[in-house]
């Protein structure tokens, strides 16, 4: 029987102000990570990087974003995946964001994110959020109404240098 080796990745969540989030509609590509539906930005590891400079770097690639800080959430672990989930604040207008890879972006409420689909402007079209995203956010968003904001400089930050 042959192992099954997990991929690492980052996914970083992109906040305004803890209430409406930035996702990316996934490119159609069936050999991709949950193709077509709504998660956050980001992906893989490259060897001999850290995950903190993965999530720098995918921002950079993805949006052409590159954030003061960015904070380690947490790690999940699935049989295929080991993911770092990072969160930033979003400091530039949506209209400063280049998107470079995914179909689509879009600023979302948690609200709408916990009803399980999204709707792309650009496709006009309803497309789900992918169920990992949801824990994710699900995960994130009950741990920020946890804890104070004012906790925030308490929290695990790297600064981009």
């Amino acid at each position: 029987m042959g192992d099954i080796i997990q991929k690492e990745v980052v996914v970083i969540l992109l906040h305004y102000d803890y209430s409406y989030y930035l996702l990316q509609l996934r490119d159609f590509i069936p050999t991709i990570e949950s193709p077509g539906q709504w998660g956050g930005f980001g992906g893989s590891v490259d060897k001999g990087e850290t995950t903190v400079s993965a999530a720098y770097r995918e921002l950079a690639e993805e949006i052409s974003y590159t954030p003061e800080s960015i904070n380690k959430f947490r790690t999940y672990s699935t049989e295929r995946l080991l993911s770092h989930l990072f969160y930033c604040e979003l400091t530039v207008p949506f209209s400063k964001l280049i998107l470079s890879e995914g179909a689509d972006m879009g600023i979302f409420s948690k609200h709408d994110i916990f009803k399980g689909q999204l709707y792309s402007q650009k496709l006009k079209n309803l497309y789900p959020v992918a169920p990992l995203m949801i824990e994710y956010c699900k995960d994130f968003i009950d741990y920020v109404a946890t804890t104070s904001i004012s906790m925030n400089k308490a929290r695990s930050t790297y600064v981009n240098d």
